[in-house]
């Protein structure tokens, strides 16, 4: 089930455009948190009266379909998408060959049966980096990034020395690969919105001249996510106080230390029962494993639950259920669409300051920050928010007010439209130019 966005009113002044998004993930199959952004653009940007098509890819795609779908899911993905390097072999890189192939193809002819305007590409990660070459050639191309994954299309086309960590097989393909695939006219600044200063940080210690491109933060329905009363403040004397977790279950997000720190949090007086709640997809049943054995060895059975995932129209009442919300991230997360609904709700937040969340969070304004894989001062904040319980729905409330006032879908949607209006132009002028001068 994909949950709808509520109705957005149609934007004035703006000019319609043809575009298509290309993506390759895309709902009700869910990865994280860019893919249902991508998903909230296509409908409020169809109700404003633009024609949005969705290229995707077949990745868990059942053989019979998905009931009701309307994106094209026609691309690959390569071969080793969710597998370990271990698991890497020749058969692989063969098979990728064939993805950049098959890819390229298929962009090549929606664009020529689509025409569209513009081609948003929001996340090309393991879709190969022919098909680039192709978009480039035949649309206007614009990038809205959320993580890094187009930063290897941007190395030097040959290397002729063999990086120390790469293997012979894999230097073999990643240079046919380069010479195969002729050179695009590459990342252009005036093409490419961030998602986060972090992220656009990250493009340019990678060497990447990002000029002075613009950051359009993710943005949330208040109508999705509506401020709800605290249970941290409505309480049964007695009762366990409950954490809760939402996000892709895995170590870099910061769980494994989340744990160990419900551990360290239940020794403390008045808080052994205290018990955590796991919302998300788990990285791989080896984490899984690793992570049962965790639990078992810190005597947390029964304390901690794996929820899985749950719809986007669940989580508002899952939050109201629960005293604390958990941001562990222990990566440079680009701009979690999940710690801004948290927000919205108005449930006290603790969280590390990693990536994209520094820009938004203020240690005892609208959060409690911690050290990231510090499970000793995450049980500390834990501590303080669930035993200052007006202290804690304060710092919640002024969250919530934050997000309505500053980071909405409707806003982030109406900013983008801007930004292709005025790439709208900038072609127009540089066409005038270009006739002008033959």
């Amino acid at each position: 089930m994909i949950d709808p966005v509520p109705h957005a009113k149609a934007s004035r002044n703006v000019t319609a455009f043809k575009l298509l998004f290309v993506t390759n993930v895309y709902p009700p199959i869910r990865l994280g948190g860019y893919e249902e952004v991508c998903f909230d653009f296509a409908q409020l940007l169809t109700q404003r009266g633009h024609k949005v098509t969705v290229l995707s890819s077949t990745f868990r795609v059942p053989e019979g379909g998905l009931g009701g779908d309307t994106a094209l899911r026609m691309l690959r993905v390569k071969s080793n998408f969710r597998l370990s390097k271990k698991r890497r072999n020749v058969f692989v890189l063969l098979d990728n060959l064939f993805t950049e192939w098959h890819n390229a193809r298929i962009v090549r002819e929606v664009i020529a049966r689509e025409g569209p305007t513009f081609v948003v590409v929001w996340n090309g990660g393991f879709l190969g980096r022919h098909w680039l070459t192709v978009a480039e050639r035949s649309a206007s191309v614009v990038y809205y990034l959320h993580d890094t994954w187009l930063e290897p299309a941007m190395r030097p086309i040959f290397r002729p020395v063999r990086p120390k960590e790469m293997s012979l097989a894999k230097w073999l393909y990643d240079t046919g690969l380069r010479l195969v695939c002729a050179p695009w006219s590459g990342f252009l600044a005036d093409r490419t919105i961030f998602i986060s200063r972090s992220l656009q940080g990250e493009y340019s210690q990678r060497g990447v001249n990002v000029g002075r491109t613009p950051v359009l933060h993710n943005g949330i329905s208040d109508e999705l996510f509506p401020f709800r009363a605290q249970h941290i403040v409505a309480r049964t004397a007695g009762e366990p106080f409950r954490i809760i977790y939402v996000g892709r279950i895995a170590a870099y997000k910061g769980v494994t230390t989340l744990v160990r720190a419900l551990q360290k949090l239940r020794a403390l007086p008045g808080l052994a029962q205290a018990r955590l709640t796991l919302v998300g997809a788990l990285q791989d049943e080896a984490y899984e494993r690793a992570l049962q054995e965790l639990t078992s060895q810190l005597g947390l059975n029964g304390a901690v639950e794996l929820s899985g995932q749950l719809p986007r129209s669940a989580l508002s009442e899952a939050y109201a259920q629960h005293d604390v919300f958990a941001f562990p991230s222990e990566w440079n997360e680009p701009f979690a669409l999940t710690l801004l609904e948290a927000m919205a709700t108005g449930i006290p937040i603790v969280a590390t300051l990693r990536g994209g969340a520094a820009e938004i969070l203020r240690d005892g304004h609208n959060a409690v920050t911690c050290r990231a894989g510090d499970a000793t001062d995450l049980s500390q904040k834990l501590s303080w928010l669930l035993t200052h319980p007006t202290a804690a729905a304060a710092i919640g409330e002024r969250a919530s007010q934050q997000i309505r006032q500053d980071h909405t879908i409707q806003a982030q949607v109406s900013s983008f439209e801007s930004y292709l209006q005025r790439q709208r132009v900038r072609q127009a002028e540089f066409a005038a130019i270009s006739l002008a001068a033959h």
